[in-house]
């Protein structure tokens, strides 16, 4: 092994531990129920033969719960089975940056730079798997090998491209829905100025689309998934509430652009090189423009879907890249050292931040105002959670009162439900499920007011007789209803005469359905 060539292996091992040590220090501090909780029931019930769509109302990440099932297998049914799954990711996220920055000629030591900082401000800022990063990062990751496919035109390029579009579909439908139709377009600008390289292209964006759909067909095949139930769950409902979701969203300088400040600032010198190239000769630097054009619908397509997720922002991993690409720029067309020094003031600046506001201080899970000195060991409730801090936003100042509520809580259902093949669980708290051993499965995988669609909606019906075919069908008798209200279970039933509630405790509540299916 030659110098070079060990130098390289030491960033990526130095890559490997900084995205381990991150993912490990943060997966342990503090968890967000309805987030941090969704992925691994998900699991858990993949394990037990159940399926997204066909056993449980999914509208976002089906293959999440795939991939944790497969984590859970290896590693067991913990805590440290959940976070293989972001770790896995974060390693592959920041080892596919590193990867294209060493292409772009950027050198190891600052392609290792740039990919670390990206590793810091991605998956760490929750810890756990969840659906918006996952689809963000296969986007990004699709871009990635877009762009080395532009430098080198090798097959393997193009075919990742589509599987990794379709991955991060899977995960959910935005942003990859935006990066598809861009991609679409770009495929045929670029064979105009590209014919030469079209077979290579061609070859391997269809082989990549062609065994992706059709691992997904085999996949809803063999467990007889139904095609209509994913329109509905996934496309059709999904569409309704983006529609309520765009006509509900307030668009101004501060949504648009002050919340992105520094991502936008860490394009100056990308879109600089845009117009320079685009007024002088573009013929001479077509792989620039083409790299150059890439980022800048990769930064479109990415805020416009993180403005729609209506959630925390997930994206701020942007900006190392984003300065990557900068430096790359600069390095090729003046190489003047004062504006690299610029951008790399600017990635320490802004890696910083956003660790200090999303990693050490938890804003993404809400909990920036948490004493994680007062959180809990989490073993107390299992010791499959051994190490994990919990604290919630909701019990933000006494975590033990909420545990000793749950622990309750746990000890009451498992004495209320000796046939646990009659009960289910309805909670954010997707923990119990798997740690009781449960083998049914909820009807449902969210239970906040977006993600069921009310009575207004034009899908209710058909959600509405899912869910009560899927407790006929399992024989339900009795409903857990944990930190839930009643309209969970009474909407499901014209006659709700034939649901009787008992109070268990103060956030747990038991509902008898039995009487609802005899006919």
């Amino acid at each position: 092994m030659n110098k070079n060539t060990s130098i390289k292996y030491f960033y990526i091992i130095f890559l490997i531990t900084i995205s381990f040590s991150f993912i490990i220090y943060n997966g342990y501090r503090g968890v967000y129920p309805i987030d941090s909780f969704i992925v691994f029931n998900g699991g858990y019930n993949v394990l037990n033969g159940y399926h997204p769509f066909k056993d449980y109302w999914s509208i976002t990440g089906p293959i999440l719960d795939y991939l944790q099932a497969f984590f859970f297998s290896i590693f067991g049914i913990n805590w440290k089975g959940y976070l293989a799954h972001s770790l896995f990711i974060n390693i592959f996220l920041s080892l596919s940056s590193f990867f294209l920055f060493s292409k772009l000629g950027l050198g190891y030591f600052f392609s290792f730079l740039y990919s670390a900082c990206i590793a810091i401000l991605a998956y760490p800022q929750t810890g756990t798997p969840f659906m918006d990063h996952h689809a963000f990062y296969f986007s990004y990751i699709a871009i990635v090998f877009l762009q080395a496919a532009i430098i080198d035109n090798k097959k393997i390029y193009w075919f990742l491209i589509p599987v990794f579009l379709l991955i991060s579909f899977l995960s959910k439908q935005l942003p990859a829905g935006y990066i598809l139709i861009f991609v679409l377009c770009f495929f045929i600008y670029y064979l105009f100025f590209n014919s030469e390289k079209k077979y290579n292209m061609f070859f391997g964006l269809l082989t990549g689309s062609v065994i992706g759909i059709s691992i997904v067909i085999a996949t809803l095949y063999f467990f007889k998934i139904q095609i209509n139930d994913i329109v509905l769950q996934y496309l059709k409902y999904p569409l309704s509430i983006g529609e309520d979701r765009i006509q509900s969203s307030i668009f101004n300088l501060k949504s648009i652009f002050f919340e992105y400040k520094f991502i936008y600032f860490s394009t100056i010198i990308i879109f600089f090189y845009f117009f320079k190239i685009t007024l002088e000769k573009i013929n001479e630097k077509r792989q620039d423009f083409d790299i150059i054009l890439i980022n800048i619908f990769l930064l479109l397509s990415l805020i416009a879907s993180q403005i729609l997720t209506k959630n925390q922002i997930l994206i701020f991993f942007l900006i190392p890249h984003f300065l990557a690409i900068s430096h790359y720029l600069i390095k090729k067309n003046n190489n003047k050292k004062i504006f690299q020094n610029l951008i790399l003031l600017m990635l320490i600046f802004t890696t910083l931040k956003y660790h200090d506001r999303f990693n050490y201080h938890k804003k993404f899970m809400e909990l920036e105002n948490a004493n994680f000195d007062i959180s809990v060991d989490a073993k107390s409730f299992d010791k499959r959670l051994k190490g994990l801090k919990w604290i919630t936003p909701k019990y933000i100042i006494n975590p033990d009162i909420e545990l000793k509520m749950l622990i309750d809580s746990k000890n009451i259902i498992n004495e209320n439900s000796i046939n646990s093949a009659n009960s289910i669980i309805m909670t954010d708290y997707q923990i119990f499920q798997p740690f009781l051993n449960f083998k049914t499965v909820s009807p449902l995988k969210w239970y906040d007011n977006m993600s069921i669609p009310s009575a207004k909606n034009p899908n209710f019906q058909f959600y509405k007789n899912y869910v009560y075919d899927n407790l006929k069908r399992q024989k339900i008798k009795k409903v857990f209803l944990l930190d839930k209200t009643n309209w969970m279970i009474e909407d499901i039933f014209d006659d709700k005469s034939c649901l009787i509630f008992k109070e268990l405790n103060q956030i747990l509540v038991e509902v008898n359905i039995e009487d609802c299916f005899k006919s």
